[in-house]
């Protein structure tokens, strides 16, 4: 892309555009005439028949250059909000046997963990009821 400014600064994403900033301290050099440390790359769809494109452009610059746009906290913020809503998504589709697979497969410290947020409520109500199940099923083995 542009060798001169290797990082990545920014990446803003709106419905019919996003934009790229590069950065470069030239701090760190000796360079004479007139010095730039900030070139913004802005990609525009200004009706709705160009905005496949756009998104092809898009697709293609975040693979090619996924390592440096996931240093950019407009790349974090997406990848996470896409993390989340994927999670969300999935949990809601799991059957009964498959949530108690994935709570058995859980190592125990973890399991204390997610024990010690549920609040104190529910977690006398399912310790309770835990305890009488347990307690008819020692019963019902004698």
């Amino acid at each position: 892309m542009i060798t001169e400014y290797p990082y990545i600064s920014d990446l803003s994403l709106f419905s019919k555009s996003f934009s790229l900033s590069f950065e470069y301290s030239f701090e760190m050099e000796n360079q004479k005439g007139i010095s730039c440390d900030k070139i913004i790359l802005e990609f525009n769809a200004h009706t709705k028949e160009f905005i496949p494109i756009l998104n092809k452009y898009l697709s293609n610059i975040l693979v090619k250059f996924t390592n440096e746009l996931s240093q950019t906290s407009t790349f974090q913020y997406k990848y996470e909000e896409y993390c989340n809503n994927l999670k969300r998504d999935i949990i809601n589709t799991l059957s009964t046997k498959e949530i108690e697979q994935i709570f058995k497969n859980l190592p125990v410290e973890i399991k204390r963990k997610m024990l010690q947020n549920f609040s104190s409520q529910y977690f006398f109500k399912y310790y309770e009821e835990s305890n009488i199940l347990t307690k008819q099923l020692i019963k019902s083995e004698k």
